[in-house]
């Protein structure tokens, strides 16, 4: 194991733990700023984007419907 395997185990780690606070701390400074509902939805889009686990349900979800053979 070298330094930059290390650098980007710590950056994965600092981005999983983070993820959710910044995308709820947008999300109420957007609603206490009384911002455009849009830009919440931009938020929300984000997240479902971002996030891995979102894109693996998908995934699951997809391979359980009937496919043509």
């Amino acid at each position: 194991m070298n330094k930059r395997d290390i650098i980007r185990g710590i950056l994965r780690l600092i981005r999983a733990y983070l993820f959710y606070p910044t995308a709820i701390g947008v999300m109420i400074w957007l609603i206490l700023n009384d911002k455009h509902w849009g830009w919440g939805v931009i938020v929300l889009a984000a997240v479902l984007i971002f996030d891995p686990i979102y894109r693996i349900m998908l995934r699951r979800i997809l391979s359980w419907r009937p496919h043509k053979n």
